[in-house]
């Protein structure tokens, strides 16, 4: 079937066949091919989903929650504007608190997150460039830290504070309290702070 890219109409049911059609003939060397249009297309059907649904999503159990960078920049941008739309964290079964990083000192209550305004600009220039500095294994770890502390002082990343936490805070099970993570970018946390989540 050939399809007009040009067209600014998506056929997303056309778009899941094809997806599903090479699924389910498990073929390793069997590809789909998707445009670059269609991916944008995507994203920005997407993105009006996204926002119909609350910044914080109640989700029942159980549930398998689950990439490398593909084509250019452009795309790459197109796939950070959605982003910039999606929940960014889900109580499961009424008890599982889950989100992309972890905890934050900012967070007293789950109606912070609810609050949070969508569609929210991440800052991605700073983590697209330590990213680009990992891809290419140009530095070692320490290297790595030294300048992704350099890049979010100089893009401001804690200036988000509570957003920023519940992206990229991380979990240390020798740290007790608080601390700031070895990027620089969000803050640690110890197994004490998971222990006194009452939200």
């Amino acid at each position: 079937m050939s399809i007009d890219i040009n067209n600014s109409q998506l056929d997303i049911d056309n778009l899941l066949e094809r997806l599903l059609e090479v699924r389910e003939c498990h073929l390793p060397d069997k590809f789909v091919q998707i445009f670059e249009q269609e991916i944008n297309l995507l994203c920005e059907k997407s993105k009006d989903v996204f926002l119909s649904q609350p910044m914080l999503l109640e989700l029942e159990a159980p549930i398998k929650i689950c990439g490398k960078r593909w084509y250019n920049i452009k795309l790459w941008k197109s796939f950070n504007n959605c982003f910039n739309c999606l929940p960014v964290a889900a109580i499961v079964a009424g008890k599982i608190f889950c989100c992309q990083g972890g905890l934050s000192p900012d967070l007293h209550s789950l109606e912070q997150i609810q609050q949070i305004q969508r569609p929210i600009d991440v800052p991605d220039t700073a983590l697209m460039l330590l990213d680009g500095i990992r891809l290419n294994n140009k530095a070692d770890k320490q290297s790595e830290n030294r300048i992704s502390r350099s890049l979010s002082s100089l893009f401001d990343l804690r200036r988000l504070g509570l957003l920023c936490d519940l992206l990229w805070s991380d979990p240390d099970n020798d740290l007790k309290g608080w601390s700031e993570n070895d990027a620089g970018i969000s803050l640690r946390f110890g197994v004490d702070i998971v222990n006194e989540v009452s939200y």
